[in-house]
């Protein structure tokens, strides 16, 4: 049991739990929190953690950062204060369901789910005998699968799993460094990725830190002193910066608050690596933010752009670092204008970033989505829904794949679930968003499987370029289609979304389809009137010869035209008393041979085939290319070019080349040559 001072502890947290309550939008379910809370006390009763401490202490905790810190309801502080019931106690979901009905229960199962040991993310450097690496990437694989399917049942769940992440980082130090490493680890690849999806940029930065300080200790305290010591030197200078903004604001009559913001340990440290500089190097490292009240309902827009132009009449403007995040919010529904301007001359003249945000959209920064929810109130759907919706939707078509390769897979939840979006123009002015790391082709997707399918190349910012050429934000990207369906196969290393590699499977299996069907109807008309039946025994016969496994195989390569239909096939598959022969395999066919005559030796020398093909090649034209492919053909196979035909026309090419050569597999060998250069899109065989 415990004792008088910590029930005393444990009463005074669950009041404060209740006075967050008191602050969220809908607080009349004060009776159903009072309930939760005395289940969840008797379930936990006489249970501690590492620390020494009542282990109630930690859902209370976690039910605390739900309401106070993300802003979240009833049901959601219920599923906080029960998270760890029926992991650490007799009590069952069913209890749970009978208690306080199934959607909370429901909930608190997901949330169950996500910390079960069917979760894991290990690797060799954290793991223990309690916790074995992960080596496998279709286990890796299947792990993310079935964290994203828990997590994209309702958004409630993977917020209280935050909440419920951010305390135990927060009281990490009980625990084992190994352990220590490995939570740090994982919170660092998957949770702070996703809090700061979901807007929730103060719980992402607490959870970088605190992975920091754990992952790399000695670096994080080296960054947090040294920015505490300069926290007190820029005080001095920020006042005097602020106070014209001070006298202006005032003049104005706004409501206003005006404070420094220091960035994160964790963003300086990442500054530095990423930019391979030392912390003196870093100029952004403090920063003014303007927080205001709009003077009317209406106002908010107009009142951000009128501080806006007050504090640029009194500070130079640094043109190219202004951010206007206002007329279209960030996919996180962040929203602000960001200007930097140059500072008072004493003891130097610096450049100094502003934030200019309304109450609104601060407390949106800070509690994200939940923020964003509370303002809506029912109103229609705005940029930052439709952005939220559009992640699932991902999460969802990511999921719905049926069979991706492993590392594919891994590759893709990086790009579209766990990183930030960048934004480009359409020629009409338009601004779309999509994953960083996304490619011209992924971007053509995006705005319609048409467009995409039909794409043949890119001009980014008004200059040609092939389409997989990774996006930058701000670029102004125009697609350039043909009538024709332009899908080729190196499209599939070429795009990242989702979308993108859904639709170009999808032409891949139909084309697939239809040019095995012609390979399988020419193949029975040229069997028919040899009265050879295109069965079992025919076609294992082909099998055989040709080394394949599969008849779709068989048929798609004489569709393809990789296989050409001759007389040849008559030598491989002979009927005989209605069995099949093999001739010339040096395997037995099921006839007694007649004797041979002894022949005189012939001195016959075997005559060389000719096979002419005519190869169909498109892309992006440059310099030079002409003699690369030459190059290709000269090296790669014994063939003479027998004509060559290109075209160009807005810096793209097509074309064709004719050639022959004696093997029909040096086609083949040279078509996938061709399309390893960067500027050929297609490379094919027309006849």
């Amino acid at each position: 049991m415990f004792t008088a001072e910590e029930q005393k502890q444990i009463n005074a947290e669950f009041e404060a739990l209740l006075e967050d309550y008191a602050q969220t939008r809908n607080a009349d379910k004060r009776d159903l929190i009072c309930k939760v809370f005395r289940f969840a006390e008797e379930a936990h009763s006489g249970q501690r953690r590492l620390s020494g401490e009542p282990y109630i202490l930690h859902p209370l905790a976690v039910a605390r950062i739900v309401a106070s810190e993300i802003g979240l309801g009833s049901t959601s502080i219920s599923v906080a204060l029960l998270h760890d019931v029926v992991k650490l106690s007799d009590r069952t979901f069913e209890d749970i369901n009978a208690a306080f009905g199934p959607k909370i229960g429901e909930l608190v199962r997901d949330v169950h789910k996500l910390a079960g040991k069917n979760i894991r993310f290990v690797t060799e450097e954290t793991a223990d005998p309690r916790h074995p690496a992960i080596k496998n990437p279709e286990e890796q694989a299947e792990n993310f699968r079935n964290f994203l399917l828990t997590m994209s049942n309702d958004v409630r769940v993977i917020l209280v799993k935050i909440a419920d992440r951010l305390h135990n980082m927060r009281t990490l130090d009980q625990l084992e460094p190994l352990k220590q490493k490995r939570i740090a680890e994982e919170t660092l690849f998957l949770y702070a990725p996703i809090a700061y999806r979901l807007g929730l940029f103060n719980i992402k930065s607490q959870l970088e830190d605190l992975s920091l300080r754990y992952e790399h200790p000695e670096e994080y305290e080296a960054v947090k002193e040294r920015l505490q010591k300069d926290a007190e030197i820029e005080e001095s200078y920020f006042a005097t910066f602020a106070a014209p903004i001070h006298a202006k604001l005032i003049e104005m009559g706004f409501e206003y608050s005006v404070k420094t913001r220091m960035k994160s340990v964790f963003s300086i440290w990442r500054k530095m690596k990423k930019k391979n500089c030392t912390y003196d190097d870093i100029y952004d490292i403090f920063a003014e933010r303007v927080v205001f009240k709009p003077r009317s309902e209406n106002s908010e827009k107009d009142d951000c752009w009128k501080i806006f132009r007050a504090i640029t009449d009194l500070y130079s403007i640094k043109p190219d670092r202004t951010r206007d995040w206002i007329t279209r919010p960030k996919e996180t529904g962040y929203e602000a204008l960001h200007v930097t301007v140059q500072g008072p001359k004493a003891p130097v003249a610096r450049w100094i970033e502003v934030q200019i945000r309304s109450e609104r959209m601060n407390e949106i920064d800070e509690k994200g989505i939940a923020a964003h929810w509370k303002y809506k109130r029912g109103k229609e759907k705005d940029a930052a829904d439709n952005s939220l919706d559009q992640w699932f939707k991902t999460i969802k078509e990511i999921l719905d794949d049926p069979a991706p390769n492993a590392t594919d897979f891994l590759n893709t939840i990086q790009l579209n679930v766990l990183s930030t979006s960048i934004y480009v123009f359409t020629p009409t002015g338009d601004l779309r968003e999509i994953p960083k790391g996304a490619t011209a082709l992924d971007f053509a997707f995006a705005l319609h499987t048409d467009i995409g399918m039909h794409a043949e190349a890119v001009r980014i910012n008004h200059k040609i370029a092939p389409l997989n050429t990774v996006l930058q934000s701000g670029q102004l990207v125009e697609v350039i289609t043909t009538t024709e369906t332009k899908v080729s196969e190196q499209w599939r290393n070429w795009v990242h979304t989702p979308k993108a590699k859904n639709r170009i499977e999808s032409y891949f299996k139909k084309q697939r389809q239809l040019v095995a069907a012609r390979g399988e109807q020419a193949l029975r008309e040229y069997f028919e009137p040899l009265n050879i039946p295109l069965g079992t025994d025919t076609m294992n016969a082909l099998l055989g010869h040709y080394g394949m496994q599969q008849w779709d195989d068989l048929f798609y390569a004489f569709g393809n035209r990789e296989l050409t239909i001759s007389d040849n096939l008559q030598k491989i598959v002979h009927p005989r008393k209605g069995l099949l022969g093999f001739l010339g395999f040096g395997q037995p066919s099921n006839e007694k041979k007649p004797k041979k005559k002894k022949q005189r030796p012939q001195n016959n020398k075997p005559q060389e085939t000719t096979v002419t093909s005519t190869l169909e090649l498109r892309g992006i034209d440059s310099k030079g290319l002409l003699n690369q492919i030459t190059a290709i053909i000269s090296k790669t196979c014994t063939a003479n070019i027998l004509n060559i035909h290109l075209e160009c026309k807005d810096g793209l090419f097509r074309g064709y080349i004719t050639i022959d050569t004696n093997n029909e597999k040096n086609i083949m060998l040279l078509l996938n040559e061709l399309k390893k250069l960067h500027e050929i899109e297609k490379a094919s065989r027309k006849n």
